[in-house]
């Protein structure tokens, strides 16, 4: 029997929202049997080069997306081929460019019009439905979904999850339920935060620090249980063993990523078809304006760590 495939998996590089290392990560699942593995950080795609060599390493076969933060909700998206990877790039890079430092958001309708060769999965409690369904407006649910499932087609996936959070029971048998309605797979996908169980309390400090309370403050984005681990493909299949088609998309969804390498080669930024020295000095410019509109003017100090950072990319 095949392992399930883990399809939402955070690392360090989601900034305070994983407390594992890619290298115990890839590990873990190495040693626990898996033998494919989803890196899905939260709106970066910083690990992926080092999760590429690991996964080399431990022999494991990697699957590159990323949990886009929309303004409607979050999404995981899966590159199925390069291009697809390309995608996730460009959207990614957008959501960062387009709003404030360490708050990226991409509008919906932006991700659904790039979204060849690309997976979206949407469930859980910040899925762009998902209060639709906690309040039983199963019409707007409905509509919403139906709505994602007409623009990606045979590429839509809900995700369902089993975490023993308060009403996700009744959370989940709606959803599900609306889903053969709407005849939208299904698929097991619980969220990873790091490696082990006993990496919850690590887990749970990140959490304060994201929302910048204290140890003994209650607030809705902790954790109130240690369920937030790689658990064991046997755990995970016993989990959810009354709904063997949401297993098994998780390998259908798996087969339909390519296997596919990156490139080593160093790619600078280019503007449209002009010329690399064109495209150096285009950047110089639109980096010297974006400083302007920042700091107002610029001094001998900022400008000699813009020419300092610009160096590194263009030298």
């Amino acid at each position: 029997m095949r392992s399930p495939v883990p399809l939402m998996v955070r690392s360090e590089f989601s900034f305070l929202n994983g407390a594992s290392r890619l290298e115990e990560l890839v590990k873990v699942a190495a040693q626990l049997g898996y033998d494919t593995l989803a890196l899905t950080d939260v709106d970066h795609l910083c690990g992926v080069p080092e999760f590429l060599g690991l996964c080399k390493r431990h022999g494991v076969r990697p699957i590159l997306g990323l949990e886009l933060t929309l303004n409607t909700g979050r999404v995981i998206a899966l590159a199925k081929s390069r291009k697809g990877f390309a995608s996730l790039c460009r959207l990614v890079t957008e959501s960062h460019l387009e709003n404030e430092r360490r708050q990226p958001m991409l509008q919906e309708d932006r991700l659904l019009d790039d979204a060849d060769d690309l997976i979206l999965i949407a469930g859980g409690n910040d899925a762009p439905f998902a209060s639709w369904v906690y309040q039983q407006r199963i019409d707007r649910a409905e509509a919403r979904l139906r709505g994602m499932q007409n623009r990606l087609g045979a590429d839509f996936f809900v995700r369902i999850e089993r975490t023993l959070q308060p009403m996700q029971q009744e959370f989940n048998a709606r959803l599900t339920s609306l889903c053969s309605d709407l005849r939208i797979p299904v698929v097991a996908c619980n969220s990873v935060h790091y490696a082990r169980p006993n990496q919850y309390r690590i887990f749970d400090l990140l959490s304060c620090i994201r929302n910048l309370i204290k140890l003994d403050d209650p607030h809705p984005e902790r954790p109130i249980n240690g369920f937030g681990y790689l658990q064991s493909p046997i755990a995970f299949t016993r989990l959810f063993a009354d709904m063997p088609q949401a297993l098994e998309m998780t390998h259908s969804i798996a087969d339909r990523c390519e296997n596919y390498s990156l490139n080593d080669e160093l790619y600078r930024p280019r503007f449209g078809s002009i010329s690399e020295d064109a495209s150096i000095r285009e950047l110089y410019k639109l980096t010297e304006a974006g400083a302007r509109r920042k700091y107002g003017s610029i001094n001998d100090e900022l400008d000699k760590r813009i020419k300092y950072e610009l160096s590194v990319i263009t030298d």
